[in-house]
Protein backbone atom coordinates (compact mmCIF):
# COMPACT_ATOMS: atom_id res chain seq x y z
CA UNK A 1 0.00 0.00 0.00
CA UNK A 2 2.82 2.35 0.94
CA UNK A 3 4.49 1.64 -2.42
CA UNK A 4 1.31 2.56 -4.26
CA UNK A 5 1.03 5.88 -2.40
CA UNK A 6 4.68 6.66 -3.11
CA UNK A 7 4.20 5.83 -6.80
CA UNK A 8 1.12 8.05 -7.11
CA UNK A 9 2.89 10.84 -5.30
CA UNK A 10 5.85 10.59 -7.63
CA UNK A 11 3.60 10.87 -10.68
CA UNK A 12 1.87 13.94 -9.22
CA UNK A 13 5.19 15.64 -8.50
CA UNK A 14 6.40 14.77 -12.02
CA UNK A 15 3.26 16.24 -13.60
CA UNK A 16 3.44 19.42 -11.52
CA UNK A 17 7.17 19.94 -11.87
CA UNK A 18 7.10 20.76 -15.59
CA UNK A 19 4.58 23.65 -15.46
CA UNK A 20 6.12 25.02 -12.26
CA UNK A 21 9.62 25.01 -13.78
CA UNK A 22 8.31 26.68 -17.01
CA UNK A 23 6.56 29.34 -14.93
CA UNK A 24 9.71 29.92 -12.93
CA UNK A 25 11.78 30.10 -16.10
CA UNK A 26 9.42 32.70 -17.63
CA UNK A 27 9.63 34.82 -14.42
CA UNK A 28 13.33 34.56 -13.62
CA UNK A 29 14.79 34.47 -17.19
CA UNK A 30 12.70 37.34 -18.54
CA UNK A 31 15.61 39.27 -20.08
CA UNK A 32 16.85 36.08 -21.74
CA UNK A 33 13.53 35.75 -23.59
CA UNK A 34 13.79 39.37 -24.77
CA UNK A 35 17.25 38.62 -26.19
CA UNK A 36 16.11 35.44 -27.91
CA UNK A 37 13.11 37.25 -29.39
CA UNK A 38 15.27 40.05 -30.83
CA UNK A 39 17.77 37.54 -32.23
CA UNK A 40 14.94 35.53 -33.88
CA UNK A 41 13.51 38.75 -35.34
CA UNK A 42 16.92 39.71 -36.75
CA UNK A 43 17.38 36.27 -38.34
CA UNK A 44 13.88 36.30 -39.88
CA UNK A 45 14.25 39.82 -41.30
CA UNK A 46 17.56 38.85 -42.88
CA UNK A 47 15.91 35.79 -44.44
CA UNK A 48 12.99 37.94 -45.62
CA UNK A 49 15.43 40.16 -47.54
CA UNK A 50 16.91 37.08 -49.24
CA UNK A 51 13.44 35.90 -50.24
CA UNK A 52 12.62 39.37 -51.62
CA UNK A 53 15.79 39.31 -53.73
CA UNK A 54 14.69 35.95 -55.10
CA UNK A 55 11.26 37.46 -55.86
CA UNK A 56 12.88 40.34 -57.77
CA UNK A 57 14.86 37.84 -59.85
CA UNK A 58 11.65 35.93 -60.60
CA UNK A 59 9.93 39.17 -61.67
CA UNK A 60 12.80 39.93 -64.06
CA UNK A 61 12.23 36.49 -65.59
CA UNK A 62 8.49 37.23 -65.99
CA UNK A 63 7.68 34.74 -63.24
CA UNK A 64 5.03 34.95 -60.55
CA UNK A 65 5.52 33.65 -57.00
CA UNK A 66 3.39 30.69 -55.92
CA UNK A 67 0.57 30.70 -53.35
CA UNK A 68 2.68 29.01 -50.59
CA UNK A 69 5.27 31.79 -50.92
CA UNK A 70 2.55 34.43 -50.74
CA UNK A 71 1.14 32.79 -47.60
CA UNK A 72 4.62 32.68 -46.04
CA UNK A 73 5.06 36.40 -46.70
CA UNK A 74 1.70 37.15 -45.09
CA UNK A 75 2.63 35.13 -42.00
CA UNK A 76 5.98 36.93 -41.72
CA UNK A 77 4.32 40.32 -42.14
CA UNK A 78 1.80 39.57 -39.36
CA UNK A 79 4.36 38.34 -36.82
CA UNK A 80 6.72 41.26 -37.49
CA UNK A 81 3.84 43.73 -37.06
CA UNK A 82 3.29 42.41 -33.50
CA UNK A 83 6.98 42.59 -32.60
CA UNK A 84 7.29 46.33 -31.92
CA UNK A 85 4.34 46.41 -29.51
CA UNK A 86 5.53 43.24 -27.72
CA UNK A 87 9.05 44.59 -27.30
CA UNK A 88 7.78 47.89 -25.91
CA UNK A 89 5.65 46.08 -23.32
CA UNK A 90 8.60 43.84 -22.36
CA UNK A 91 11.01 46.77 -21.89
CA UNK A 92 8.44 48.56 -19.73
CA UNK A 93 7.95 45.45 -17.57
CA UNK A 94 11.73 45.07 -17.07
CA UNK A 95 11.77 48.50 -15.44
CA UNK A 96 8.67 48.05 -13.24
CA UNK A 97 8.86 44.35 -12.21
CA UNK A 98 5.52 44.78 -10.38
CA UNK A 99 2.97 42.65 -12.25
CA UNK A 100 4.08 39.02 -11.98
CA UNK A 101 1.13 37.71 -13.98
CA UNK A 102 1.79 40.15 -16.87
CA UNK A 103 5.50 39.36 -16.77
CA UNK A 104 4.75 35.65 -17.12
CA UNK A 105 2.31 36.28 -19.99
CA UNK A 106 4.79 38.49 -21.89
CA UNK A 107 7.63 36.00 -21.43
CA UNK A 108 5.44 33.21 -22.77
CA UNK A 109 4.40 35.33 -25.80
CA UNK A 110 8.03 36.18 -26.55
CA UNK A 111 9.05 32.52 -26.33
CA UNK A 112 6.23 31.45 -28.66
CA UNK A 113 6.96 34.25 -31.15
CA UNK A 114 10.68 33.46 -31.18
CA UNK A 115 9.95 29.79 -31.85
CA UNK A 116 7.43 30.70 -34.60
CA UNK A 117 9.91 33.03 -36.29
CA UNK A 118 12.55 30.28 -36.37
CA UNK A 119 9.94 27.94 -37.86
CA UNK A 120 9.15 30.54 -40.54
CA UNK A 121 12.84 30.78 -41.38
CA UNK A 122 13.01 27.00 -41.87
CA UNK A 123 9.86 27.10 -44.04
CA UNK A 124 11.37 29.73 -46.37
CA UNK A 125 13.65 27.36 -48.31
CA UNK A 126 11.29 26.66 -51.21
CA UNK A 127 12.29 24.39 -54.08
CA UNK A 128 12.77 26.21 -57.41
CA UNK A 129 9.59 24.87 -58.99
CA UNK A 130 7.61 25.61 -55.81
CA UNK A 131 8.80 29.21 -55.53
CA UNK A 132 7.66 30.76 -58.83
CA UNK A 133 6.26 29.98 -62.25
CA UNK A 134 5.99 31.79 -65.57
CA UNK A 135 3.31 34.45 -65.61
CA UNK A 136 0.28 33.19 -67.51
CA UNK A 137 0.22 35.25 -70.70
CA UNK A 138 -3.17 36.63 -71.76
CA UNK A 139 -3.28 34.75 -75.06
CA UNK A 140 -5.56 36.14 -77.75
CA UNK A 141 -7.08 38.80 -75.43
CA UNK A 142 -3.73 40.60 -75.52
CA UNK A 143 -4.31 41.73 -79.10
CA UNK A 144 -5.93 45.07 -79.79
CA UNK A 145 -9.05 45.47 -81.94
CA UNK A 146 -8.14 48.96 -83.18
CA UNK A 147 -7.22 47.69 -86.67
CA UNK A 148 -10.40 45.64 -87.07
CA UNK A 149 -13.04 47.08 -89.37
CA UNK A 150 -16.34 45.25 -89.59
CA UNK A 151 -16.83 45.14 -93.37
CA UNK A 152 -20.28 44.13 -94.53
CA UNK A 153 -18.78 42.11 -97.38
CA UNK A 154 -16.86 39.97 -94.88
CA UNK A 155 -19.67 39.14 -92.50
CA UNK A 156 -20.23 35.77 -94.14
CA UNK A 157 -16.49 34.94 -93.93
CA UNK A 158 -16.47 35.84 -90.24
CA UNK A 159 -19.52 33.66 -89.58
CA UNK A 160 -18.15 30.76 -91.64
CA UNK A 161 -14.88 30.90 -89.72
CA UNK A 162 -16.68 30.98 -86.38
CA UNK A 163 -18.92 28.05 -87.30
CA UNK A 164 -15.96 26.04 -88.59
CA UNK A 165 -14.13 26.51 -85.27
CA UNK A 166 -17.23 25.57 -83.26
CA UNK A 167 -17.47 22.29 -85.19
CA UNK A 168 -15.13 19.90 -83.32
CA UNK A 169 -14.78 17.75 -86.43
CA UNK A 170 -12.64 20.48 -88.02
CA UNK A 171 -9.27 19.90 -86.40
CA UNK A 172 -7.58 22.28 -88.85
CA UNK A 173 -9.05 25.38 -90.47
CA UNK A 174 -7.20 27.50 -93.00
CA UNK A 175 -7.96 31.18 -93.67
CA UNK A 176 -6.31 32.15 -96.94
CA UNK A 177 -6.32 35.28 -99.04
CA UNK A 178 -4.21 37.80 -100.87
CA UNK A 179 -1.21 39.30 -99.09
CA UNK A 180 -2.31 42.42 -97.25
CA UNK A 181 -5.99 41.41 -97.12
CA UNK A 182 -6.00 41.50 -93.27
CA UNK A 183 -6.24 37.75 -92.65
CA UNK A 184 -4.33 38.18 -89.38
CA UNK A 185 -6.69 40.90 -88.15
CA UNK A 186 -9.75 38.76 -88.88
CA UNK A 187 -8.19 35.69 -87.23
CA UNK A 188 -7.45 37.72 -84.07
CA UNK A 189 -11.02 39.01 -83.91
CA UNK A 190 -12.56 35.58 -84.40
CA UNK A 191 -10.17 34.19 -81.80
CA UNK A 192 -11.24 36.84 -79.28
CA UNK A 193 -14.90 36.06 -79.93
CA UNK A 194 -14.26 32.33 -79.43
CA UNK A 195 -12.42 33.13 -76.21
CA UNK A 196 -15.42 35.11 -74.92
CA UNK A 197 -17.71 32.21 -75.74
CA UNK A 198 -15.56 29.91 -73.53
CA UNK A 199 -15.52 27.20 -76.20
CA UNK A 200 -11.86 26.51 -75.36
CA UNK A 201 -9.83 26.55 -72.17
CA UNK A 202 -7.56 29.03 -73.91
CA UNK A 203 -6.98 30.66 -77.30
CA UNK A 204 -3.37 31.43 -78.20
CA UNK A 205 -1.68 32.94 -81.24
CA UNK A 206 1.79 32.28 -82.67
CA UNK A 207 3.46 33.99 -85.64
CA UNK A 208 5.14 31.42 -87.89
CA UNK A 209 6.34 33.73 -90.70
CA UNK A 210 8.61 33.19 -93.68
CA UNK A 211 10.72 30.01 -94.08
CA UNK A 212 12.97 28.59 -92.85
CA UNK A 213 10.74 27.63 -89.92
CA UNK A 214 12.19 28.50 -86.51
CA UNK A 215 10.83 25.50 -84.58
CA UNK A 216 12.42 26.60 -81.29
CA UNK A 217 10.77 30.04 -81.40
CA UNK A 218 7.34 28.60 -82.24
CA UNK A 219 7.66 26.06 -79.41
CA UNK A 220 8.75 28.76 -76.95
CA UNK A 221 5.91 31.10 -77.97
CA UNK A 222 3.34 28.35 -77.39
CA UNK A 223 4.93 27.27 -74.09
CA UNK A 224 4.93 30.80 -72.65
CA UNK A 225 1.22 31.21 -73.35
CA UNK A 226 0.29 27.96 -71.61
CA UNK A 227 2.55 28.57 -68.58
CA UNK A 228 5.06 25.85 -69.42
CA UNK A 229 8.83 26.00 -68.89
CA UNK A 230 10.77 24.20 -71.62
CA UNK A 231 14.53 24.30 -71.19
CA UNK A 232 15.28 21.07 -73.06
CA UNK A 233 18.09 21.40 -75.56
CA UNK A 234 16.68 19.34 -78.44
CA UNK A 235 13.57 20.18 -80.52
CA UNK A 236 12.32 16.61 -80.02
CA UNK A 237 12.47 16.86 -76.21
CA UNK A 238 10.69 20.23 -76.32
CA UNK A 239 8.06 18.78 -78.67
CA UNK A 240 7.40 15.88 -76.28
CA UNK A 241 7.06 18.24 -73.31
CA UNK A 242 4.67 20.50 -75.25
CA UNK A 243 2.62 17.55 -76.47
CA UNK A 244 2.24 16.18 -72.93
CA UNK A 245 0.94 19.54 -71.70
CA UNK A 246 -1.46 20.05 -74.62
CA UNK A 247 -2.90 16.53 -74.55
CA UNK A 248 -6.51 16.37 -73.39
CA UNK A 249 -6.68 20.18 -73.21
CA UNK A 250 -9.18 22.08 -75.33
CA UNK A 251 -7.01 24.83 -76.82
CA UNK A 252 -7.32 26.80 -80.07
CA UNK A 253 -3.89 27.56 -81.54
CA UNK A 254 -3.80 30.27 -84.22
CA UNK A 255 -0.74 29.81 -86.43
CA UNK A 256 -0.35 33.10 -88.28
CA UNK A 257 1.41 33.67 -91.60
CA UNK A 258 2.16 30.08 -92.61
CA UNK A 259 4.23 29.74 -95.79
CA UNK A 260 4.75 26.00 -96.05
CA UNK A 261 3.55 22.60 -94.86
CA UNK A 262 4.09 22.27 -91.10
CA UNK A 263 4.71 18.92 -89.45
CA UNK A 264 2.82 19.65 -86.25
CA UNK A 265 4.16 16.67 -84.32
CA UNK A 266 7.70 18.06 -84.77
CA UNK A 267 6.52 21.23 -83.00
CA UNK A 268 4.63 19.32 -80.30
CA UNK A 269 1.02 20.03 -81.31
CA UNK A 270 -1.22 16.94 -80.94
CA UNK A 271 -4.26 16.83 -83.19
CA UNK A 272 -5.77 13.62 -81.86
CA UNK A 273 -6.75 15.28 -78.59
CA UNK A 274 -8.61 18.52 -77.85
CA UNK A 275 -6.34 20.95 -79.74
CA UNK A 276 -7.69 22.76 -82.78
CA UNK A 277 -5.68 24.76 -85.32
CA UNK A 278 -6.59 27.93 -87.23
CA UNK A 279 -3.88 28.95 -89.66
CA UNK A 280 -3.62 32.01 -91.91
CA UNK A 281 -1.76 31.92 -95.20
CA UNK A 282 -1.54 33.70 -98.52
CA UNK A 283 -0.91 30.34 -100.20
CA UNK A 284 -4.03 28.36 -100.96
CA UNK A 285 -2.08 25.13 -101.53
CA UNK A 286 -0.76 25.24 -97.93
CA UNK A 287 -4.32 24.69 -96.76
CA UNK A 288 -4.57 21.71 -99.10
CA UNK A 289 -1.28 20.17 -97.94
CA UNK A 290 -2.29 20.60 -94.28
CA UNK A 291 -5.73 19.03 -94.83
CA UNK A 292 -7.56 22.17 -93.68
CA UNK A 293 -11.16 23.14 -94.06
CA UNK A 294 -10.36 26.13 -96.27
CA UNK A 295 -12.07 29.51 -96.01
CA UNK A 296 -11.06 32.25 -98.45
CA UNK A 297 -11.07 35.94 -97.58
CA UNK A 298 -12.50 38.06 -100.41
CA UNK A 299 -11.51 41.59 -101.32
CA UNK A 300 -13.72 44.37 -99.95
CA UNK A 301 -16.13 46.48 -102.01
CA UNK A 302 -15.17 49.83 -103.56
CA UNK A 303 -17.33 51.79 -101.10
CA UNK A 304 -15.83 49.92 -98.14
CA UNK A 305 -12.39 50.76 -99.51
CA UNK A 306 -13.33 54.46 -99.51
CA UNK A 307 -14.58 54.34 -95.92
CA UNK A 308 -11.37 52.59 -94.85
CA UNK A 309 -9.23 55.19 -96.58
CA UNK A 310 -11.11 58.02 -94.88
CA UNK A 311 -10.57 56.36 -91.51
CA UNK A 312 -6.80 56.02 -91.98
CA UNK A 313 -6.34 59.42 -93.62
CA UNK A 314 -8.48 61.08 -90.95
CA UNK A 315 -10.64 62.51 -93.72
CA UNK A 316 -13.85 63.89 -92.26
CA UNK A 317 -17.15 63.94 -94.09
CA UNK A 318 -16.98 67.74 -94.19
CA UNK A 319 -13.54 67.77 -95.90
CA UNK A 320 -13.07 69.97 -98.93
CA UNK A 321 -14.03 68.59 -102.32
CA UNK A 322 -10.37 68.79 -103.32
CA UNK A 323 -9.27 66.23 -100.74
CA UNK A 324 -12.36 64.16 -101.39
CA UNK A 325 -11.85 64.03 -105.15
CA UNK A 326 -8.15 63.12 -104.99
CA UNK A 327 -8.81 60.65 -102.18
CA UNK A 328 -11.37 58.78 -104.27
CA UNK A 329 -8.97 58.66 -107.22
CA UNK A 330 -6.27 57.20 -104.95
CA UNK A 331 -8.70 54.55 -103.67
CA UNK A 332 -9.70 53.69 -107.24
CA UNK A 333 -6.04 53.11 -108.07
CA UNK A 334 -5.58 50.96 -104.94
CA UNK A 335 -8.68 48.99 -105.96
CA UNK A 336 -9.70 46.82 -102.99
CA UNK A 337 -6.21 45.97 -101.72
CA UNK A 338 -6.49 46.63 -97.97
CA UNK A 339 -2.81 47.02 -97.19
CA UNK A 340 -2.41 49.65 -99.90
CA UNK A 341 -5.46 51.62 -98.77
CA UNK A 342 -4.44 51.55 -95.11
CA UNK A 343 -0.77 52.42 -95.68
CA UNK A 344 -1.39 55.18 -98.22
CA UNK A 345 -4.21 56.66 -96.13
CA UNK A 346 -2.07 56.67 -92.98
CA UNK A 347 0.86 58.27 -94.81
CA UNK A 348 -1.36 61.14 -96.02
CA UNK A 349 -2.92 61.95 -92.64
CA UNK A 350 -2.63 65.69 -91.89
CA UNK A 351 -0.57 66.21 -95.09
CA UNK A 352 -1.15 69.17 -97.47
CA UNK A 353 -2.98 68.68 -100.73
CA UNK A 354 0.27 68.64 -102.74
CA UNK A 355 1.31 65.45 -100.87
CA UNK A 356 -1.99 63.84 -101.92
CA UNK A 357 -1.44 64.88 -105.54
CA UNK A 358 2.09 63.47 -105.45
CA UNK A 359 0.85 60.16 -104.03
CA UNK A 360 -1.80 59.87 -106.75
CA UNK A 361 0.75 60.62 -109.45
CA UNK A 362 3.20 58.00 -108.14
CA UNK A 363 0.50 55.30 -107.92
CA UNK A 364 -0.67 56.08 -111.45
CA UNK A 365 2.92 55.74 -112.70
CA UNK A 366 3.45 52.54 -110.70
CA UNK A 367 6.23 54.03 -108.57
CA UNK A 368 6.91 53.11 -104.92
CA UNK A 369 5.17 55.44 -102.48
CA UNK A 370 7.09 57.58 -100.00
CA UNK A 371 5.02 56.33 -97.08
CA UNK A 372 5.68 57.69 -93.62
CA UNK A 373 8.50 56.24 -91.56
CA UNK A 374 7.46 53.04 -89.79
CA UNK A 375 4.90 52.07 -92.43
CA UNK A 376 5.62 49.13 -94.71
CA UNK A 377 5.99 49.96 -98.38
CA UNK A 378 3.17 48.27 -100.32
CA UNK A 379 5.52 47.04 -103.04
CA UNK A 380 7.91 45.61 -100.46
CA UNK A 381 5.04 43.69 -98.88
CA UNK A 382 4.05 42.16 -102.22
CA UNK A 383 7.70 41.46 -103.01
CA UNK A 384 7.72 39.08 -100.03
CA UNK A 385 5.01 37.00 -101.70
CA UNK A 386 7.03 37.00 -104.91
CA UNK A 387 10.22 35.90 -103.16
CA UNK A 388 8.33 33.11 -101.43
CA UNK A 389 7.36 31.46 -104.72
CA UNK A 390 8.76 27.92 -104.84
CA UNK A 391 9.21 27.82 -108.60
CA UNK A 392 11.59 29.93 -110.71
CA UNK A 393 9.18 29.46 -113.62
CA UNK A 394 6.37 30.94 -111.51
CA UNK A 395 8.55 33.98 -110.72
CA UNK A 396 9.31 34.50 -114.41
CA UNK A 397 5.64 34.05 -115.33
CA UNK A 398 4.65 36.60 -112.67
CA UNK A 399 6.93 39.21 -114.25
CA UNK A 400 5.66 38.27 -117.72
CA UNK A 401 2.05 38.92 -116.63
CA UNK A 402 2.99 42.48 -115.68
CA UNK A 403 3.85 43.14 -119.35
CA UNK A 404 0.15 42.97 -120.26
CA UNK A 405 -1.80 46.25 -120.05
CA UNK A 406 -3.48 47.33 -116.81
CA UNK A 407 -6.80 45.54 -116.13
CA UNK A 408 -6.13 43.21 -119.07
CA UNK A 409 -7.93 39.86 -119.04
CA UNK A 410 -5.08 37.48 -119.82
CA UNK A 411 -5.86 34.29 -121.68
CA UNK A 412 -4.04 31.21 -120.41
CA UNK A 413 -3.08 30.19 -123.96
CA UNK A 414 -1.38 33.57 -124.48
CA UNK A 415 0.74 32.92 -121.39
CA UNK A 416 1.66 29.48 -122.71
CA UNK A 417 2.49 30.85 -126.19
CA UNK A 418 4.60 33.77 -124.91
CA UNK A 419 6.03 31.74 -122.04
CA UNK A 420 7.50 29.06 -124.27
CA UNK A 421 9.62 31.71 -125.98
CA UNK A 422 10.55 33.99 -123.09
CA UNK A 423 10.55 32.02 -119.83
CA UNK A 424 13.60 30.26 -118.44
CA UNK A 425 12.19 26.75 -118.14
CA UNK A 426 13.83 23.82 -116.36
CA UNK A 427 16.56 22.03 -118.30
CA UNK A 428 14.52 18.83 -118.13
CA UNK A 429 11.80 20.45 -120.29
CA UNK A 430 12.39 19.21 -123.83
CA UNK A 431 9.01 18.82 -125.52
CA UNK A 432 6.30 21.40 -126.19
CA UNK A 433 3.88 19.39 -124.04
CA UNK A 434 6.36 19.43 -121.13
CA UNK A 435 6.66 23.21 -121.48
CA UNK A 436 2.89 23.63 -121.54
CA UNK A 437 2.52 21.48 -118.41
CA UNK A 438 5.27 23.43 -116.62
CA UNK A 439 3.71 26.83 -117.41
CA UNK A 440 0.22 25.74 -116.35
CA UNK A 441 1.68 24.45 -113.07
CA UNK A 442 3.44 27.81 -112.54
CA UNK A 443 0.14 29.56 -113.30
CA UNK A 444 -1.57 27.50 -110.58
CA UNK A 445 1.15 28.53 -108.13
CA UNK A 446 0.48 32.22 -108.87
CA UNK A 447 -3.27 31.72 -108.45
CA UNK A 448 -2.74 29.85 -105.18
CA UNK A 449 -0.52 32.72 -103.98
CA UNK A 450 -3.18 35.31 -104.93
CA UNK A 451 -0.67 37.08 -107.18
CA UNK A 452 -3.10 36.39 -110.01
CA UNK A 453 -6.88 36.32 -109.84
CA UNK A 454 -9.37 34.06 -111.60
CA UNK A 455 -12.23 35.85 -113.31
CA UNK A 456 -15.62 34.78 -114.58
CA UNK A 457 -14.35 34.51 -118.15
CA UNK A 458 -13.31 30.92 -118.63
CA UNK A 459 -9.57 30.29 -119.22
CA UNK A 460 -8.71 33.91 -118.32
CA UNK A 461 -6.81 35.41 -115.38
CA UNK A 462 -6.17 38.94 -114.22
CA UNK A 463 -3.52 40.82 -112.23
CA UNK A 464 -4.51 43.35 -109.59
CA UNK A 465 -3.28 46.82 -110.62
CA UNK A 466 -1.08 47.29 -107.55
CA UNK A 467 0.28 43.75 -107.87
CA UNK A 468 1.16 44.62 -111.45
CA UNK A 469 2.90 47.80 -110.26
CA UNK A 470 4.86 45.73 -107.74
CA UNK A 471 5.84 43.25 -110.49
CA UNK A 472 7.11 46.09 -112.70
CA UNK A 473 9.02 47.52 -109.73
CA UNK A 474 10.61 44.11 -109.01
CA UNK A 475 11.51 43.66 -112.70
CA UNK A 476 13.17 47.10 -112.77
CA UNK A 477 15.22 46.23 -109.65
CA UNK A 478 16.47 43.05 -111.33
CA UNK A 479 17.84 44.75 -114.44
Amino acid sequence: MEDIVIGIGGKVVECLAGPILDRARYLFCFKKFIGELMEAEHVLKRRLEEVKERMEQAARNSEEITLPVKNWLNDVEKILENMQELQQKAEKEVKSCLNVSLKYSLAKQMDNNAKRMMELKKESYFEKDHFSHLIQLPGITHFSSKDFVDFKSRESTYKDLLEAIKDEKNKMIGLCGMGGSRKTTLAKEVGKEVDKMKIFEKVIMVIVSKPPLNVTKVQQDIAEQIDLKISDQTPLARAQRLSNRLKNKKILIILDDVWEYLKLEDIGIPLVEGCQILLTTHLRNVCGFMGCKTIELPLITREEAWELFKKHANLRNDSSNMFDDIGRKIVNECKELLIAIAKVGSSLKRKPIRAWESALSRIERGQPLNVAEGLTNVNACLELSYEGLSSSTAKSLFLLCSMFPEDHEIHREDLIRFGKRTLELEESIVTMEDARREILYALDILLDSYLLMSIEKEAHVKMHDLVRDAALWIAKKQR
